[in-house]
Parts: structure tokens; C-alpha cells; sequence
């Protein structure tokens, strides 16, 4: 009898225990909220400030996302805006004003502020602080005492202007001629049957290799010229394309064993990884099939022409 009892009372234990856990999903799943109360397609601009005088501002235009006037990178800043606009609130870890210096989510100690800009002013505004566990940070939206514990990491939000600019501001596609850095020029046959340097009809994978490298070239960032700096001779690529022209003007930096790279497309200065200058500013001779690049280092003429001017022949 007293064993019935037990298993019982320990049916009744394990039924109330579940019933417990059930109630609190569900209340859990009645908190969860949006932290942010807006739509991110009415962000026209983002502010992201440290507790220092650090800070980089982000502006939405016609085509896309700007930083410092230079192009952005747009996927990495809706990724951002979408990731707290949509992030899900659930329970404040604090309500207190004493927690928020704790969690460093106060105005004036804090790891990021972000001011979510629209047409009409500021939409909201965001302090982020310490960080309770992997990809979690601490988070305060201003204007409110309560603290959440949100998915999200400090390291998303940089403060440098190179850490959010598009790194391939300077790719180029669809292109139809390239004057090289000697005066060469590599060009589309009429037909589209394949592509000339100077008349003479190229190795077709060789250029495809070639055109890739436009078609992919990535910066660094930008240039800060150091007082010491001493930069080679300047050898500059000029490439057509459907959409227009560019020229591209590289020269080493030895110091820093990198190129520094010039667009007339935009102001400022580039550094870029000296493989990929290295790469565009190569030997002619590489586009050509092997015969003719040898007979071209050689300044050998073609067996044919030989054969023409030999009188024994």
C-alpha cells in the first residue's frame, strides 16, 4: 500500500513539474518581443559611437550605403539593422538603474551606442555592453530601465570607417578593352569570339584569368600615408567597361610591402595586397599562347616569316 502511494505522489511530482515547465514557455513566448519597435527599410542612416570619442556614420543612398562618401558595404549594415530590429526580447535580466553601469549600458559608460536615423530625426536609439555569453551582449534601449540579454556581439558594430567600406568599390564587369600599364592594349574581337593584344590573338584561359582579376579586385583600405613614405614609380591600368572607363594607377609602397591605388572613379587612396597589383601589372607576354610569347621575349620572327625571307628557300 505504501509503495502505491509513493509511485503516486511521484506521478503527481513529475505532472506538476511539466505542467510548471509548459506555463513557463508559454510565458516566455507571451514576453518575447521585437527589442526594437521599427522597420528597417525606414532607416536611412546609423550612428555607432564608443564610450570615447570614436564613432563612424553610415548613410543610405540611392544605390545603396555610404561611409566617409565611399561606398559601403551593404550587406553587413542590413545584416546589422535587421539583426537588432528583429532580435527577440524576452525577459529583462534588470530593471534597475544601478544594474545599467554594471551591464555598461548607460550613457556614459558604455561599449556601443547606435542612433537608428530616418527622414524625420532619430527612430531609436541603442546602448550595448558587456557580454553575458557567446554571441550575447547586454542591451539597453534609451530612454528605458530595463537591461535584456540579446543575440548579438559587440565585434558586429566596428568603429572604423575601413571595417564597414566596400571592399571591391574599385571590381569592375562586363569589360570590353584594357589599355596595360606599357601602352598594350588587350581587346574584345568584334565577333566576340575572343579577345586581341595588340592584333595578336591571346591564350583564351590566360585572359580569362586576367579579366578576373578586375572583376575581383579587393582593397584593403584606405591609404594613411605614413611621414617617412617613399612610393615607386606610378604604373597605371586603364579598363572600359559597358558602364564607363576607369583608370587604376598603382605604386609600391616598399616599406609596407603593399601598392597604393588610385581611381579616377573615386577620391582618396586605396592599399592594396601586392599579389593582386602584381597580378594586373604583369608580363604582356603571359596573355599570348606560349609559341608567340616565346618568339615575342626572343624577337624571334615567326617560322613562316623566316621561311619567306630565307633566299635557299
Amino acid at each position: 500500500m505504501n509503495s502505491k502511494i509513493g509511485l503516486l505522489a511521484g506521478l503527481l511530482v513529475v505532472q506538476l513539474v511539466l505542467v510548471g515547465v509548459a506555463w513557463f514557455a508559454g510565458r516566455g513566448e507571451e514576453a518575447s518581443e521585437a527589442f526594437l519597435d521599427l522597420d528597417p527599410a525606414a532607416v536611412t542612416g546609423l550612428t555607432i559611437s564608443g564610450s570615447a570619442d570614436e564613432s563612424v556614420a553610415l548613410t543610405r543612398v540611392s544605390d545603396g550605403w555610404q561611409v566617409d562618401g565611399l561606398p559601403a558595404d551593404a550587406d553587413k549594415i542590413t545584416g546589422v539593422i535587421d539583426k537588432l530590429a528583429g532580435g527577440a526580447a524576452n525577459w529583462p535580466v534588470a530593471t534597475s538603474t544601478d544594474s545599467q553601469s554594471r551591464f555598461e549600458v548607460t550613457e556614459e559608460k558604455h561599449q556601443r551606442r547606435v542612433d537608428f536615423l530616418g527622414e524625420d530625426g532619430t527612430l531609436a536609439s541603442v546602448y550595448l555592453g558587456t557580454s553575458p555569453g557567446y554571441r550575447r551582449v547586454h542591451a539597453r534601449r534609451d530612454g528605458e530601465d530595463a537591461t535584456f540579454s540579446i543575440d548579438f556581439a559587440v565585434h558586429e558594430l566596428p568603429l572604423t570607417v575601413d571595417d564597414w567600406l566596400d571592399k571591391e568599390l574599385l571590381a569592375d564587369s562586363g569589360i570590353r578593352r584594357v589599355e596595360l600599364s606599357g601602352g598594350q592594349v588587350l581587346t574584345q574581337a568584334d565577333d566576340d569570339a575572343g579577345w586581341t593584344l595588340d592584333g595578336v590573338v591571346t591564350d583564351p584561359e590566360a585572359t580569362r584569368r586576367y579579366l578576373e582579376r578586375f572583376e575581383r579586385l579587393s582593397v584593403l583600405g584606405r591609404y594613411q600615408p605614413k611621414e617617412d613614405a617613399a612610393l615607386g614609380e606610378a604604373k597605371s591600368v586603364v579598363v572600359d567597361t559597358a558602364d564607363g572607363t576607369q583608370r587604376l594607377t598603382f605604386r609600391f609602397d616598399e616599406p609596407e610591402d603593399e601598392y597604393v591605388l588610385t581611381s579616377d572613379r573615386y577620391p582618396g587612396e586605396f592599399t592594396v595586397a601586392s599579389y593582386v597589383a602584381e597580378q594586373i601589372l604583369g608580363d604582356p607576354a603571359d596573355l599570348l599562347p606560349k609559341a608567340d610569347a616565346a618568339a615575342e621575349a626572343d624577337g624571334a620572327p615567326e617560322p613562316a616569316e623566316a621561311a619567306a625571307g630565307d633566299p635557299t628557300t
